[in-house]
């Protein structure tokens, strides 16, 4: 007869948990590995990539390190990686990869040695399957190695510091030390959050520290923190060009409840069937006495790191994300899988709870969260393709192309690897200079087609009105998450109707009208100090219906012989005639060309969750008094594809 496993609670004979665990790493392993192979590489990768691109190490510190706010580590890693093997996509993700899938059994080691079979094999099924441990382990980012590091100090650490848990000690204590220091350093030179729980690790062995490890634990601390010095360096240029954090939006007091929504694919249900046996567990767990130090241990570390990344984004600057808590989570997984096992450990072949688990958990990120079907972040490769495959179609000659990226290198990194070069006349639409200048070219464009793509960088959404004047029918789309690409034509059928309200304010008559017709030139209006307020238009939300992703786009001809003005086109949500949200456009900005007519674009998105009170109020405002000439003044409301909904 098989030996049982040591777990009081759980029957399991030692054939079936190495059954269990083989079925974990292997479902765990083939996930990641379709995942790295299939996926567009991300935004960041990209970057990491580009900045990894120089001739000299000292190059790539100085120009790819030093603008980043990671340690050096990685993107030494990535340096030299690239020079031996290559960037094939799947190749460059490899050493992260192999990362994450010996991250799936470090989970199992560990949580057996601290709290036995059923929450190691648990958790391992738990962080095997869900999506979001699937993308942070094959990112050729830091976390997955920086997960690595730290899971394999604290596995030292506790053959170090709790003889007692451990059964067969084949190594001595030397090879211990070794594993831990080295891995310690390992989370310092990773991530700067990697860093943050080797040093709640470190603190937390003050507290169980012995006398006959306090010599060798302090020369390791010590030995952390010199071959940490190199870094320092780095540290202190990366917060020179800025701090850490400050382009993220700071967390609400809801975080963490969204945190853990998000690491069970955001799915109500899954979390709720999980949290609905673990807490009365957990809470069971401590009535009992059951509750060990372990679980004390692990659920401190978990929040010592999220209190800290949220207490610095609340009071200096944002740097809290999900994939900031990826380091230390796997000890919240440990704690819901305690209480869970204290619920179904009377059940007979309580195993089956872990087997359904990991069914689940691959069912519902493949076939609900559509983890190789469907975008999970802004995409690049398909965008490649995409516009490959509509210049080949059309002609490449007529269809011109803009695509609105971070980095140009970004995706010429995937048109390098199609070996194609698209016929793109513009980069990277962000201010209002590049949008007129846009609106110039698009003037005096005679090419019948024309593509627009963008991927993980803002975009002036006045481009689609401009885009759609210019080419009126929307022939193709593909709208990914944070990315798409459109393809626009003079002629055709197209893909989506035409806005829902179009209308035009009518000089003659002082009225606004439906899908009027615009102006003749010689019919204008005219703001000066005697009338700094134009027309306006109002109109309550609730009118426009509360489905979809709404932009509203105020246009206006404008002509002027000031080279400075101050006017504005202006457009609020308002109740009780007080803005709850105000925007302007400085017709200053627009202003390229004093003398001649020109047209000004100032799109906003109708807040989608609609409330009856508010309402529309466009208008223009003369705040200066100059003499400005004015007409062809349009209001335009059209529902557009949420960016971060696919």
């Amino acid at each position: 007869m098989d030996k049982i496993s040591a777990n009081s609670t759980f029957r399991i004979s030692l054939k079936q948990e190495h059954v269990l665990l083989a079925l974990i790493l292997f479902v765990g392993a083939c996930l990641r590995i379709v995942a790295a192979y299939s996926l567009s590489l991300s935004n960041d990768e990209l970057s990491a990539l580009t900045r990894a691109r120089y001739d000299s190490f000292s190059s790539m510190i100085e120009n790819g390190v030093f603008i980043d706010f990671h340690p050096a580590g990685i993107q030494s890693l990535i340096y030299y990686w690239i020079k031996i093997v290559g960037d094939h996509p799947f190749v460059f993700r490899l050493p992260f990869l192999f990362s994450g899938v010996l991250t799936v059994y470090l989970i199992y080691a560990l949580g057996k040695k601290w709290f036995g079979s059923f929450t190691a094999l648990f958790s391992a099924a738990l962080f095997s399957t869900f999506q979001f441990s699937i993308l942070y382990s094959v990112f050729a980012r830091p976390y997955s190695p920086g997960l690595l590091f730290g899971l394999i100090a604290v596995y030292a650490w506790t053959i170090l510091f709790f003889p007692e848990k451990i059964t067969n000690l084949k190594r001595p204590n030397l090879f211990w030390w070794v594993i831990f220091t080295s891995s310690m350093i390992g989370c310092t030179h990773t991530h700067y959050f990697s860093f943050v729980f080797a040093g709640g690790l470190g603190l937390t062995g003050l507290f169980f520290i012995r006398k006959d490890l306090a010599k060798q634990y302090f020369v390791s601390g010590a030995i952390i923190l010199i071959a940490f010095l190199p870094e320092w360096e780095i540290f202190q240029k990366q917060l020179g060009t800025g701090d850490i954090g400050g382009w993220l939006a700071s967390p609400g007091v809801w975080y963490l409840p969204q945190f853990i929504l998000h690491i069970f694919n955001d799915s109500k249900s899954l979390t709720a069937g999980i949290l609905v046996l673990a807490v009365p567990g957990v809470v069971s767990l401590i009535r009992s006495g059951k509750w060990n130090k372990f679980h004390t241990i692990g659920l401190t570390w978990f929040l010592f790191s999220f209190l800290t990344a949220y207490l610095y984004s609340i009071f200096r600057h944002p740097v809290i994300q999900f994939s900031t808590l990826y380091f230390s989570f796997p000890f919240l997984l440990f704690i819901l899988g305690s209480g869970i096992e204290f619920i179904v450990s009377t059940l007979n072949r309580s195993y089956t709870v872990v087997l359904l688990t990991l069914i689940i958990g691959c069912a519902h990120t493949v076939f609900s969260k559509e983890l190789f079907s469907r975008s999970q972040f802004g995409v690049f490769k398909d965008i490649a393709i995409d516009i490959q495959k509509w210049e080949q179609e059309f002609g490449k000659g007529k269809v011109k192309t803009v695509i609105n990226v971070i980095n140009p290198e970004y995706i010429n990194y995937y048109f390098r690897k199609l070996n194609y070069e698209p016929d793109v006349i513009q980069w990277k639409i962000e201010d209002r200079k590049q949008l007129q200048h846009f609106s110039m070219l698009l003037d005096s464009l005679s090419a019948p087609y024309f593509c627009f793509a963008w991927s993980n960088s803002g975009h002036p959404y006045e481009m689609i009105r401009m885009l759609r004047e210019k080419y009126p029918v929307l022939l193709k789309k593909n709208a990914y998450y944070n990315s798409a690409t459109y393809l626009f034509s003079e002629a055709g059928v197209s893909i989506c109707e035409d806005p829902s309200t179009r209308i035009f304010y009518n000089v003659k008559s002082g009225s606004w009208e439906d899908r009027g017709a615009e102006d003749k030139d010689s019919v204008y209006f005219t703001l000066d100090s005697l009338h700094t307020f134009g027309p306006g238009y109002k109109k309550p939300l609730s009118d426009f219906g509360s489905t979809g992703y709404l932009l509203l786009t105020s246009r206006i001809d404008f002509k002027t012989d000031l080279q400075q003005m101050d006017a504005s086109v202006v457009i609020s949500f308002d109740s009780s005639s007080v803005p709850k949200e105000y925007h302007s456009l400085s017709l200053e900005e627009c202003n390229l060309q004093p003398g001649r007519w020109q047209r000004a674009y100032f799109t906003r998105v109708i807040p989608n969750k609609v409330n009856p009170e508010l309402i529309l109020n466009s208008y223009l405002y003369n705040r200066g008094g100059h003499f400005i000439e004015f007409k062809n003044f349009e209001i335009t409301i059209e529902n557009w594809d949420d960016p971060y909904s696919n």
